[in-house]
């Protein structure tokens, strides 16, 4: 289950069939109470054209686990690693000179956020593990 104040648009949830489902519509009932959103409906040939089959609440939607595949698809940018490296790293530009960089292992990513200016070299500034699932990283990219 999914706390209505954790979903925003454009983000990646499974509904209880176990479908992925990109978030395009939120309908607030109450609070405390279950939100239904969903996916609009590309095709314009069928009858339902509009509103998307795959519509969930959040009392019955599970969060993505974060995996590397993911950050891929959010617009990371994967970096080349050597052989021997258990992680796997990653790097997204969010804007004025700061990147998301990533070190991913199943186990325990890391992320980190790395400030780049002409007259001093990289800052990185650690984040606390916090991302679990891909709606959290995206609510954060999302913020910045």
């Amino acid at each position: 289950m999914i706390k209505n104040t954790e979903i925003q648009l454009g983000n990646f949830i499974k509904d209880r069939k176990g479908n992925f489902i990109k978030i395009d519509f939120i309908e607030h009932l109450e609070k405390e109470y279950s939100s239904k959103f969903g996916m609009y409906q590309e095709d314009d040939d069928t009858e339902n054209y509009g509103l998307h089959p795959l519509t969930e609440y959040t009392d019955y939607a599970e969060p993505i686990i974060l995996k590397g595949h993911w950050l891929i698809k959010l617009g990371f940018e994967e970096l080349e690693t050597d052989d021997n490296c258990e992680y796997f790293y990653y790097s997204k530009d969010i804007g004025n000179d700061i990147y998301l960089d990533v070190a991913f292992n199943e186990t325990c990513p890391i992320f980190s956020l790395r400030a780049i200016y002409n007259i001093r070299r990289d800052e990185v500034f650690y984040l606390p593990n916090k991302f679990r699932y891909v709606h959290e990283l995206q609510n954060f990219i999302n913020c910045c």
